[in-house]
């Protein structure tokens, strides 16, 4: 079911007769494996708004860990981000 978007200048749409924030202007992880993943977790069904609110979740998440391990990695003195850096980061 594809719902209807129409998009506003204030960087805001409205779905279904509900004004939503938009906070990120091209997501970085695909819909489908997020409802996957909802869906191995026991869910019947999932609401597209669902699958959209985890996955904007799970970017904000990735992006913090991702900023820690970038200055863990800093911190030692490297360029490169290692797996200890990511796993000290949580």
């Amino acid at each position: 079911m594809n719902s209807k978007r129409f998009y506003t200048s204030n960087k805001a749409f409205l779905t279904r007769g509900i004004i939503k924030e938009v906070t990120n202007s091209m997501a970085e992880l695909p819909l489908a494996p997020v409802k996957r993943i909802i869906k191995q977790a026991g869910a019947e069904r999932v609401s597209e708004d669902a699958v959209e609110e985890l996955r904007d979740e799970l970017e904000d998440h990735a992006s913090e860990r991702a900023r820690d391990s970038k200055q863990m990695a800093e911190h030692a003195g490297r360029k490169t981000v290692q797996e200890d850096d990511v796993k000290a980061s949580a």
